[in-house]
């Protein structure tokens, strides 16, 4: 991004780059630049392939830096997983609460 840009950005004068997935590009004092993306926590292979422009700037970049161990495709949930029902997991006076609440 161009001094000039950035100065504009700064000021208002116009908008950051918008992208179709939660992200912010960074320019750093020594002229390096980040491109930070959304965690994507749980992702399915229904959000395949990723947008273009993401794959673009995934291949521009000199590093990947990512908040969870991705060397193990495996998903944390396994097929025979199945959720503790929410009354067994609050105390009776907090479930009591939160049926009261309507939620």
């Amino acid at each position: 991004m161009t001094l000039l840009r950035q100065l504009a950005t700064w000021l208002g004068l116009i908008s950051p780059v918008a992208y179709a997935y939660p992200a912010l590009d960074v320019s750093l004092t020594n002229g390096g630049r980040l491109h930070l993306v959304g965690s994507i926590h749980m992702g399915s292979e229904a959000m395949s392939p990723l947008p273009e422009v993401l794959l673009q700037q995934l291949q521009q970049s000199t590093a990947l830096v990512v908040e969870a161990d991705i060397s193990d495709m495996g998903s944390p949930l396994q097929e025979e997983y199945e959720p503790i029902p929410l009354a067994e997991r609050l105390d009776p006076e907090r479930y009591q609460l939160f049926q009261h609440t309507g939620a």
